[in-house]
């Protein structure tokens, strides 16, 4: 069997392929589930960016997750993924994680990975004005453009506060105080008022790709500096 590709130690110190802290008390299986899916969808980015060019990522963020056939992952795209679900527990046991990755899932949590290689994670970058029919928007006939709109939408209300749902830390009185300042906004943006249920980690995803193309992302670039 061929040997893995082994990971520089520069994106092990960014937090691939790292023991994961342990699990906390005060934590639901929901924030642990978005912890690891940080973690594991970051550790890929920066692998697929850093061997294969972001052949695996464009082909992901490319098109429509509810178009994505069900063959877009290359081999070694996924190859890289189950790599980096690998991780060790506190108590040192080996754990391939069971998370079951939709499209749109995966397509969020890759676009937070690529906002914070480009831009990192604690200085707002400045923003560019919603416009019209940006390059990077689904055909509106595609039910997750009314998605992309969402998140830029919650974006453009608040800037701060959407970068801070992404990066502080899961659970913490931080993020709890984050998404608190933001209610708003989410509100304001939810079309004629309708009241509608949004996991967390779809929120994050949707707000995540919002703010990386507002920025101005560009996935050929690398890590801020």
């Amino acid at each position: 069997m061929r040997n893995l590709p082994v990971i520089p130690a520069a994106m092990a110190t960014a937090g691939c392929l790292i023991p994961t802290a342990a699990w906390a008390a005060d934590r639901s299986p929901q924030d642990e589930a978005r912890i690891t899916l940080r973690q594991t969808v970051g550790c890929w980015v920066e692998t697929d960016l850093y061997f294969y060019r972001g052949e695996g990522v464009r082909a992901l963020v490319g098109q429509s997750p509810t178009k994505l056939p069900s063959n877009w992952a290359p081999v070694k795209t996924r190859v890289s993924l189950m790599r980096c679900l690998g991780y060790r527990t506190a108590k040192g046991e080996s754990y391939v994680a069971n998370l079951k990755f939709t499209p749109t899932i995966l397509r969020g949590a890759a676009f937070r990975a690529l906002y914070s290689q480009q831009f990192g994670t604690r200085k707002l970058p400045p923003l560019n004005a919603i416009v019209a029919d940006p390059p990077w928007r689904i055909e509106a006939s595609d039910g997750f453009s009314l998605l992309q709109q969402f998140g830029e939408c919650v974006v453009a209300a608040d800037p701060a506060a959407a970068q801070a749902i992404l990066f502080e830390s899961v659970a913490s009185e931080k993020e709890q105080a984050a998404y608190a300042a933001l209610a708003p906004a989410l509100s304001k943006c939810v079309a004629g008022g309708s009241t509608i249920r949004f996991s967390k980690t779809l929120i994050e995803g949707v707000v995540a790709e919002g703010l990386y193309h507002l920025a101005g992302g560009d996935i050929h670039m690398r890590k801020a500096s």
